[in-house]
């Protein structure tokens, strides 16, 4: 491999995500030629992620090729890995947390994004730190903001927390007071029960990410036994995204978007 080829490498390595690296390498597997397997690049960057493979040699002329193609895909994909960074998060009441973090600092991550939140929780309470963070968070310019909670957890006929003074704001509310985000509430089955939202997690710039057992709420920051694991960890961020993301049309419908009924 000549400079050329290899400064083409580096950049290659610099530009793509770990994911992006690992569909390609994916699909490459699977038989399926370089250009379709160019669809999982993000369209952004396609065009000169697509020119890198050329000058760096990458290609499917050949198995050979094909093999050293996925062999430098695998390598980019794990230079994103670093199991050492990975913390459990509490909540415990009486402060008998010792080791780790604590669920109430989850507003720090919020404040730390730069560019992405994607966040889903079971219910939403303006009583959680995360509120107030997450509603300065979309207001940001060039910040995008995707908040996925339960509707029967979140609506005003809630007859499980209205005997105990709880009260959340629906997702409409919810969309409504963080202006700029885009709210996703949990769709109506074909037997007319809603489905159930118990996805928890925060995952901040593609690549920060928090999967708790505690919801948006004070309680689960302050007085409940509550844990999480905090991963720094792209792949993975990206693909619980993506997951989520393919879900919505049929799991979800989004908050304030009027839906075209079916001709």
């Amino acid at each position: 491999m000549d400079k050329i080829q290899t400064d083409a490498l580096i950049e290659l390595g610099a530009s793509m995500t770990g994911l992006e690296a690992s569909d390609i390498a994916n699909y490459l597997e699977d038989g399926y030629p370089l250009e379709e397997a160019f669809s999982n690049v993000q369209e952004f960057h396609r065009k000169r992620i697509c020119e890198l493979f050329e000058i760096a040699g990458f290609g499917d002329d050949d198995e050979q090729q094909v093999q050293e193609t996925i062999k430098e895909l695998r390598g980019i994909q794990g230079a994103y890995r670093d199991p050492e960074q990975t913390t459990a998060v509490w909540t415990s009441p009486h402060g008998l947390v010792r080791e780790g973090d604590l669920n109430s600092s989850r507003s720090h991550m919020i404040e730390a994004a730069t560019s992405s939140i994607v966040c889903s929780t079971f219910n939403f309470q303006r009583s959680s730190a995360l509120w107030e963070s997450l509603k300065k968070a979309a207001t940001l310019p060039g910040m995008s903001v995707k908040i996925y909670v339960d509707t029967s957890a979140n609506s005003a006929d809630d007859t499980t927390r209205k005997g105990k003074g709880v009260t959340s704001p629906t997702p409409e509310e919810i969309a409504k007071e963080i202006v700029g985000a885009k709210v996703f509430c949990t769709a109506k089955s074909d037997k007319g029960y809603y489905y159930r939202n118990h996805a928890k997690f925060i995952s901040v710039d593609h690549q920060d990410l928090l999967v708790t057992s505690a919801n948006f709420s004070y309680s689960a920051e302050e007085l409940n036994i509550e844990l999480g694991l905090r991963i720094h960890d792209e792949a993975l961020a990206e693909s619980i995204e993506r997951q989520m993301a393919n879900m919505e049309s049929r799991l979800y419908r989004r908050v304030g978007v009027r839906e075209e009924p079916d001709e």
